[in-house]
């Protein structure tokens, strides 16, 4: 059987929070509310090693990578209750943590059902407002702590 690539949107993909992170309890993967951004951007620390050697052609060791998500989304609240999402609330309780309790669990699904599971940490969510006519924007950044464990579907 041959597979049929398609080109899918980012919409499809569902990025979960683990509630329960850090706690006694199982993990609680919960979905992220809100979404109409998911960007991965990869970073790396490249250590210089040009020398008199190198003839004015720059050299470099690759030492570290690393990666990134950014979100971004809508703010969502009950305009009655005050009452949030739990994937929001979850994702900015662990933006106010230090230390070893602002790591957290996240997995990232594709449609297909390939996930990527890694640990991060939160940067403050931001975005908070807009202008007149907007909904309130919501979002933050994801720092990746350690590997990035692919699972394919069907595993």
């Amino acid at each position: 059987m041959v597979a049929t690539f398609l080109k899918i949107p980012a919409r499809d993909f569902v990025l979960e929070i683990d509630s329960a992170y850090g706690s006694s309890g199982s993990p609680n993967f919960i979905p992220i509310e809100g979404l109409t951004n998911l960007t991965l951007k990869a970073n790396t620390n490249r250590a210089d090693t040009t020398d008199f050697d190198s003839e004015g052609i720059a050299e470099h060791l690759l030492m570290e990578r690393g990666q990134e998500f950014t979100v971004a989304g809508h703010y969502l609240e009950d305009p009655l209750t005050g009452e949030r999402p739990d994937g929001q609330v979850a994702f900015e309780t662990f933006a106010t943590k230090v230390g070893t309790e602002a790591y957290v669990a996240f997995q990232l699904t594709s449609p297909g059902g390939n996930k990527r599971a890694f640990i991060g940490t939160i940067e403050s969510p931001g975005a908070l407002g807009g202008g007149h006519n907007d909904p309130s924007g919501w979002g933050g950044t994801i720092t990746v702590s350690g590997p990035v464990t692919y699972t394919p579907a069907g595993s």
